[in-house]
């Protein structure tokens, strides 16, 4: 059965309307997930609801114990995903207006434009072209800061500037740990240069000429994307914090 009305507008209101794990905010596109299953004997109560965005929510559902591949949410960490996020969301007056709390989020800012400087962000997600070869220097950048937005010490305490950092590690990890970035490989015979398989434009078959394509155009979109959410991050917490 699905959650009563007024336990789903309570949820919704205790997290802000931002997923508990992803932490973006998703506005209506939000679900209330049941915690505990009621086929495992879950109910309809409040502490066994969890607020999630589309895709976690996919996520959470779509685990098959029977082909099992990466790991399945447990209950009990679905349960500290949720507790961890309303906590913080109730906490977010002080969060704004007291200037202790502030300071350590302007620190957090201050780092994270030290580890994503705009050059780097601007160079490698918004002019590179994707169907050009770069060099391998691009993947150890990617790998360091995915693992920089991973830990919970890039997290924001304030819920609105948590959300658009949020959204960016999203937009970062769809575009270089999706389908169309699998497809880069390194460049035959040349040292630290990586990119699509050249091969493909050379070959007589139409479709296999056509899917360079469009996993450069993929690509392409998904980086511009990813440095649109880099840009709106840095404004909207740059003015959220009030930082010259």
């Amino acid at each position: 059965m699905p959650f009563a009305l007024n336990t789903r507008e309570e949820a919704l209101v205790a997290c802000g309307r931002h997923c508990c794990i992803c932490h973006r905010f998703v506005g209506t596109k939000i679900e209330c997930h049941h915690i505990q299953t009621e086929a495992e004997g879950g109910d309809d109560s409040l502490s066994n609801c969890i607020p999630l965005c589309f895709d976690c929510h996919a996520d959470v559902q779509h685990y098959n114990p029977q082909h099992p591949k990466g790991t399945k949410y447990r209950i009990s960490e679905l349960r500290s995903h949720r507790d961890r996020w309303i906590e913080r969301v109730s906490n977010a007056t002080p969060a704004i207006f007291d200037e202790e709390r502030r300071s350590v989020d302007r620190e957090l800012f201050a780092t994270i434009k030290l580890e994503i400087p705009e050059s780097l962000a601007r160079g490698q997600l918004k002019d590179q072209c994707w169907g050009q070869p770069f060099s391998g220097d691009v993947l150890v950048q990617f790998r360091r800061i995915d693992r920089f937005l991973e830990s919970i010490e890039s997290e924001f305490i304030d819920p609105t500037c948590e959300g658009y950092r949020a959204e960016f590690f999203l937009a970062f990890r769809k575009f270089w740990l999706g389908d169309d970035f699998l497809q880069v490989s390194p460049v035959d015979h040349t040292a630290n240069l990586y990119r699509l398989p050249k091969e493909w434009t050379r070959s007589s078959n139409s479709k296999v000429r056509q899917q360079f394509n469009d996993h450069m155009n993929n690509l392409n979109k998904q980086s511009s994307e990813a440095f649109d959410a880099y840009e709106t991050m840095i404004r909207e917490v740059r003015r959220l914090l009030i930082v010259r």
